[in-house]
């Protein structure tokens, strides 16, 4: 979820307010457990060039019917071939299976819109109120 930690800045590059907050609900935690500042977002559309993205900060339409997997240091054979095109080689991405031979990745992911949380958010800072997790 998007929520408005800072004030939006028209510096270079600008700067939006959306703190984009993960939030886990499991039997054994409830509440948040990352985020990313909107500076780091803003600071991507400039080194890469994306312009798209400065005063909003992540993505800027939100996560839209699924998820992502990301994979760090992964590695890999190179090899070229007799006209120096270069190939390469990744070991073969391998998931547990259940008796029916399913993976399960991401279950029961839930989207909210701004105005589940983060306009209730800016309306309180605004106001000057503290606002509480219940």
């Amino acid at each position: 979820m998007a929520l408005p930690f800072t004030e939006p800045t028209t510096g270079d590059p600008p700067t939006g307010d959306q703190a984009w907050t993960c939030f886990l609900s499991a039997a054994n935690f409830k509440g948040p457990i990352a985020y990313y500042i909107p500076e780091t977002w803003s600071k991507i559309g400039k080194l890469f060039n994306y312009p798209f993205i400065y005063g909003r900060g992540l993505m800027p339409a939100g996560m839209r019917g699924g998820g992502a997997m990301e994979i760090n240091t992964v590695p890999r054979f190179d090899s070229a071939d007799a006209k120096g095109v270069v190939y390469s080689k990744i070991p073969k991405l391998q998931f547990p299976v259940d008796e029916q031979g399913r993976s399960l990745l991401v279950q029961d992911v839930v989207y909210y819109s701004k105005a589940a949380l983060y306009d209730a958010f800016r309306l309180g800072v605004m106001a000057g109120r503290v606002l509480r997790a219940v």
